[in-house]
């Protein structure tokens, strides 16, 4: 017999409350969204598997506004989608501009220093942005607009909980042709088999080779995903951005009304799918968080 015993708390169900969630993510997903993660588990390298696989490629190909053939999703949370552009793209000594205005960024300018990349960073203080041109869609993909090919974009990456509406586990992400001209050319291979976006690429059908077996995908995640981009579809992209600039007015109007003010101080700096408020003066914070949570609302 095992010395071990068994743990107690696994004698019990799990509870899980049901709240209101109104952070970037994960978000409430839609029925149609969660039920399809309840469907029957297929072989990660079955054809009816590689199918959903290709229509979630479809998807990401349309929200991302691309042709481009090495679109897919990094199995991981959108920090996996960071360190594959960044592991794929950087080599030691290259030089690498990050803008660094919070957690993010300061992750990214780490991860540069890791490789052994010449980091420079561009800061701005909180509630403002760099005057300057700038890309992200980890908390907008689906809420903001975003036109990869128009805009010249050469790598884009996200995160599935986030506006997309589906469970975390999936980056999805975007590489221009050019980009993967400088990945094919590097003087090094990429300094990590997991995300190696030639091996991924191959894995999701992006090149055509022969598929090899480079990991198992998380199943029900890929099944989820490709439910959140089939609401999008058929809503329209672009028609979905255009509702959260709608919904996003209606609230910065509420917001004034009850004399709260936007964090981020000039509306065109803001996403229409995310809306952070100043915390007035007097008011605890954290009582306040405290007291949504006791009422359901995270």
């Amino acid at each position: 017999m095992s010395s071990c015993q068994s743990p107690a708390c696994l004698q019990k169900d799990m509870e899980i409350p049901a709240r209101q969630l109104f952070g970037p993510g994960p978000s409430n997903m839609r029925d149609v969204i969660a039920d399809s993660q309840s469907r029957s588990l297929l072989g990660h390298l079955h054809p009816e598997f590689i199918k959903v696989m290709s229509d979630a490629r479809e998807g990401l190909q349309y929200i991302f506004k691309t042709r481009n053939a090495y679109t897919f999703a990094v199995s991981g949370t959108g920090h996996a989608g960071m360190e594959c552009a960044v592991l794929n793209l950087l080599e030691k000594d290259d030089v690498f501009l990050v803008v660094e205005i919070g957690i993010w960024g300061k992750r990214a300018a780490d991860l540069g220093a890791r490789i052994g990349a010449k980091v420079h960073t561009v800061t701005a203080s909180h509630g403002c942005a760099v005057e300057k041109e700038a890309i992200e869609e980890v908390a907008s993909l689906g809420g903001a607009e975003f036109r990869m090919d128009d805009w010249g974009v050469d790598c884009v990456y996200s995160a599935t909980q986030k506006v997309l509406n589906a469970p975390p586990g999936l980056a999805p992400i975007s590489f221009s042709e050019r980009a993967m001209q400088k990945i094919r050319n590097r003087k090094e291979r990429v300094p990590s088999f997991y995300f190696d976006v030639l091996e991924l690429g191959n894995y999701w059908g992006c090149d055509d080779q022969a598929k090899r077996y480079h990991h198992t995908a998380p199943i029900s995640c890929v099944y989820a995903l490709r439910a959140a981009l089939a609401v999008i579809a058929k809503e329209g992209i672009d028609e979905g951005v255009q509702r959260h600039v709608e919904n996003a007015k209606f609230l910065y109007e509420k917001l004034k009304e009850a004399g709260l003010e936007c964090f981020v101080e000039k509306e065109k700096w803001r996403l229409p799918c995310l809306t952070t408020v100043k915390v007035p003066n007097g008011v605890d914070w954290k009582g306040v968080m405290d007291d949504m949570m006791k009422q359901g609302t995270e």
